[in-house]
């Protein structure tokens, strides 16, 4: 198909070792970074691969998509989702906790889930 744009990936070095995080949130660091984020913190994308310490790893930021991110607990379709300290994602039930997804799909800890990827107010 012609006429379609289609933007380079989104690349940076892992801060630490991320080779068993693939399809975790991540955050971008103060020195540009790959990073794990605190619990409830804004992410800035779901990593792609699984890059080591210093590697370049590939992240997706695109909101209003489709994403598959690793569940930190049991989820449920509908759930809006915040992130862990391992960069996994769960239901939110916390104001202070960033929701950045909705659950496309039901799952347990540590299974691959898919999400809509967005940002949603945050717990009233």
């Amino acid at each position: 198909m012609s006429g379609l744009f289609q933007e380079p990936p989104l690349q940076a070095p892992a801060s630490v070792d991320l080779s068993a995080a693939q399809y975790h949130c991540i955050i971008i660091d103060t020195n540009g970074e790959l990073a794990l984020p605190t619990v409830g913190e804004y992410i800035d994308g779901v990593l792609k691969d699984a890059p080591e310490a210093g590697k370049t790893g590939t992240y997706d930021t695109r909101r209003g998509q489709r994403a598959t991110v690793i569940a930190g607990g049991a989820v449920t379709v509908g759930a809006l989702g915040s992130v862990l300290a391992n960069g996994r994602v769960v239901i939110s039930v916390t104001s202070t906790h960033e929701r950045f997804c909705k659950f496309l799909s039901a799952g347990g800890d540590g299974e691959e889930v898919n999400v809509l990827f967005g940002t949603y107010d945050p717990v009233p």
